[in-house]
């Protein structure tokens, strides 16, 4: 059991917060001792970090130094690659701030500098109650830094961690209320222009244990990514966190918008959901979860795309779908009540519903009750006119004796195959895939493309009605595979691994300049 420093109340072990008062647990985030700034000091590793980086020494300040001239330290609250972070008391509004002293080399010179100070004061202006509030960004003898709000709380790396620690599923609609949270932060923040570029668990930190309605956290470091990248742009190369990171902050940091954040926010969303990241691994959630529906992985895959344009365009849309796509999931059905039993003593009895004796029926003869008396009757003119009806058909197919002169009407099979042959043109998927497909009147179709990560991919196989086989060859790794056509332009596939179990699974719209547009 853990003491809560506070009110002294008795907490199970593991738990991150008091559940009698709410406020961080000893040796979890205290305000006095050290709180979980994981951003700076990651638990998995995934540490912010230009190209080039290279740890150094860094000289701690004393607890009792004063900062600037107005910030007396503290405490150290975190260290990482950007630098470190210090609990400490501005003289100005005689409060606590978060102090975070930003490593020389990772914002050099002055340009860099200048960058970093503008990025900081546009972001004083977002006020919001997801986003962690900065109030001063400057430099001090040569030493870049930014004052910010001091967080009581623990990183959603941290709770992630010690969920996974004690193999508790983070549920559904948990899941979606911490997305939904961080979404509210990035839209205030879209609004004026700002973007995060660097959003991960590590920069997330949860004020209180998130639950179905509510999930208290404030969302850290806005602007400080782009600003310290700017020493790296001219290479190429982007800062970030690569499992976290767009696409397109990569090949062109300086062009990463809002969407860039969307996907950042999909790896997390996929990562509440499965414990794993979904590079190399993807597979749709609700394929071990009772209760993820086909759109919450259609939402996912969608924030996923390389392509920018094919996910979702503002955090409100992905807000939108997100709560459109949970409440899908179709809540299960409530056990059918059981009626109550007849009062003592009735024998062949009805019972009406206010608990008063209906007249007794006479089964004797049923054909003396109306309705089976009715009914009856009303059977037996149906079978009689089916039988009228039967005997004209019969009749005018006798009647018919015209001879055929051209050739029989193409059966079923033929109609199909030529529909099928309409799926010629370009295959593309949500996540970004494409492939130019051939498909012959037989059924038989080929073609080649790039799936969705960039990886040349070639296709083969065969449709039966609207059924076929396929086979999937994607960078070197070849996956059998079903499809199904929906008879218009949409081909769903699931692909299989060499242990026969499903590895991939999605849809595939088909565009060419006949039926599909």
């Amino acid at each position: 059991m853990i003491a809560c420093p506070n009110c002294k109340a008795e907490n199970p072990d593991g738990s991150s917060f008091c559940q009698h008062c709410g406020k961080p647990l000893a040796g979890q985030a205290t305000g006095s001792g050290p709180i979980d700034l994981s951003s700076l000091n990651t638990i998995s590793g995934d540490e912010t970090k230009p190209r080039g980086y290279k740890q150094s020494e860094d000289t701690a300040l004393e607890p009792g130094t004063v900062f600037a001239e107005r910030y007396t330290i503290e405490s150290i609250i975190g260290r990482g690659g950007m630098g470190i972070v210090y609990r400490a008391k501005d003289s100005i509004g005689d409060r606590a701030v978060a102090l975070k002293l930003i490593r020389s080399d990772v914002v050099g010179g002055d340009a860099a500098i200048k960058r970093l100070i503008s990025e900081g004061v546009l972001t004083q202006d977002i006020r919001h109650k997801n986003v962690v509030s900065v109030y001063n960004v400057g430099q001090q003898d040569d030493q870049p830094f930014v004052s910010m709000e001091f967080v009581n709380g623990v990183s959603l790396r941290e709770w992630l961690r010690q969920q996974v620690t004690a193999r508790t599923e983070v549920p559904l609609r948990v899941a979606a209320r911490i997305i939904a949270e961080i979404l509210d932060g990035l839209d205030a923040a879209h609004s004026m222009g700002i973007v995060h570029r660097d959003l991960k668990p590590e920069n997330v930190m949860l004020t209180a244990d998130p639950s179905p309605t509510a999930a208290p956290l404030k969302i850290l470091d806005f602007g400080i990514a782009r600003a310290a990248n700017k020493i790296e742009s001219g290479t190429g190369t982007g800062l970030g966190t690569p499992r976290y990171m767009a696409p397109e902050q990569i090949t062109n940091p300086d062009a990463a918008g809002p969407s860039a954040d969307i996907y950042s926010v999909s790896v997390m969303f996929y990562e509440l959901l499965v414990d794993v990241l979904p590079q190399g691994h993807w597979q749709p959630p609700s394929g071990g979860r009772s209760d993820v529906s086909p759109a919450v992985d259609s939402l996912i895959e969608r924030g996923l795309s390389n392509r920018p344009a094919s996910r979702p365009q503002t955090a409100k849309d992905y807000r939108g779908e997100l709560v459109a796509a949970v409440n899908n999931t179709a809540p299960a059905s409530p056990p059918r009540p059981t009626p109550p039993p007849p009062p003592p003593g009735a024998v062949n009895s009805l019972y009406t519903s206010d608990g008063n004796k209906a007249p007794q029926v006479d089964w004797s003869n049923p054909l003396k009750q109306p309705v089976v008396k009715w009914t009856a009757i009303g059977c037996g003119t149906l079978i009689f006119l089916f039988m009228v009806l039967v005997m004209i058909f019969a009749i005018k197919d006798a009647a018919k004796k015209v001879p055929e002169t051209g050739p029989s009407p193409s059966s079923s099979s033929s109609e199909s195959e030529a529909g099928v042959a309409a799926l010629n043109g370009l295959w593309r998927e949500a996540n970004g895939g494409r492939y130019q497909i051939t498909v012959e009147s037989n059924g038989m179709f080929s073609g080649s493309g790039n799936a969705g990560d960039g990886s040349p991919a070639s296709v083969n196989g065969q449709f039966d009605g609207v059924t076929g086989r396929a086979q999937f060859s994607i960078a070197g790794y070849v996956y059998p595979g079903t499809l199904v056509w929906d008879g218009k332009c949409n081909v769903s596939y699931v692909l299989y691994g060499p242990d026969r179990q499903a590895r991939f699974t999605g849809m595939m719209h088909v565009t060419n300049d006949t039926v599909c547009p």
